[in-house]
């Protein structure tokens, strides 16, 4: 090449580009190999278990209850994550707690319902964002679980993040002629206003909490302090911490507030709810230092943004 010749010898440089080339040749080879062969490994894996907990769709929001899911299993139990592609979230979290993953189409119901783990089925639970999508899924299992048996009172949980549609759902699954499910509801804004009132009851100081702004995690709180206040009324512990008490405060909080009561009513609470007033003005720090300020007594206080 214009009067000039290789090299001779070749320079070792050439000849460690050549061997890095082909190690990063084969060595993305042997990774697809591995997901193939692991893929085929989970599948035959679930078909032969005894027991299986199927979670259908994970995303960055509910991953982490494979891991609580994870930590409920025995031995005998299998832990299967269904997703739409093995690159998915829920995927490698399950991965990492020894679940099998299986990928399908969730755009056809088929592909779904021709999965072997229906036969082996203990407990499910469907984990969409989309409570319809979920109410698919059931349908497509319950004809899947009809076609291989006939089991009966299967532990269900689905994901709905609305706490008012959550509890409707939950009132719908009961009675009925269908025994195959054990039907209840998880949602995220009914897990963070449980996690957030278990947070300042333990304190065992905080006897008003101000909610600055108006949400569905506003009326997740209300409902949940409604029902630790129905659980109170039946039976207290000696010595049991009082609940705290709300104030809701945002332009629209007496209309949030009325629609608790309104859904309270509906629901049929005949005793004595949650104090839970309302301050229908914008959340600025003036407006809250002067709630503060009307508070009597040398008790702690404690704010809680809601966006």
């Amino acid at each position: 090449m214009g009067g000039h010749v290789c090299p001779n010898p070749t320079p070792d440089a050439l000849s460690v580009a050549r061997l890095a080339a082909a190690g990063a040749f084969f060595t993305g080879l042997a990774g697809v190999v591995i997901a193939l062969f692991r893929s085929q490994v989970d599948r035959l894996r679930t078909s032969l278990a005894n027991s299986v907990t199927a979670v259908i769709g994970i995303d960055d929001e509910t991953r982490s209850m494979v891991s609580a899911i994870a930590g409920t299993l025995n031995r005998s139990s299998t832990l299967v994550v269904t997703t739409g592609g093995p690159d998915e979230p829920g995927a490698q979290e399950a991965r990492i707690h020894g679940g099998r993953v299986m990928a399908v189409d969730f755009n056809a119901a088929e592909p779904l319902k021709s999965l072997s783990l229906w036969r082996n089925l203990e407990r499910l639970y469907l984990m969409s964002a989309d409570p319809a999508t979920n109410q698919s899924w059931l349908d497509t299992i319950t004809r899947a679980l009809s076609a291989v048996g006939d089991k009966r009172r299967l532990p269900l949980t689905v994901r709905i993040d609305d706490p008012w549609q959550a509890e409707a759902w939950r009132g719908e699954q009961l009675g009925g002629s269908d025994t195959r499910w054990v039907a209840d509801a998880v949602g995220k804004y009914d897990v963070t206003a449980r996690w957030l009132l278990e947070t300042i009851i333990a304190t065992a100081t905080v006897q008003q909490v101000f909610v600055c702004g108006t949400s569905e995690l506003t009326l997740a709180l209300c409902s949940e302090l409604s029902r630790r206040k129905l659980e109170n009324d039946y039976y207290s512990a000696p010595g049991q911490i009082a609940l705290p008490a709300l104030n809701l405060v945002g332009a629209d909080a007496v209309e949030y507030r009325e629609d608790h009561e309104f859904h309270r009513r509906q629901v049929g609470f005949v005793s004595t709810g949650p104090t839970i007033d309302a301050t229908p003005q914008p959340p600025t720090a003036s407006i809250l230092m002067q709630l503060i300020g009307e508070s009597d007594g040398p008790t702690d206080r404690k704010s809680t943004r809601l966006n």
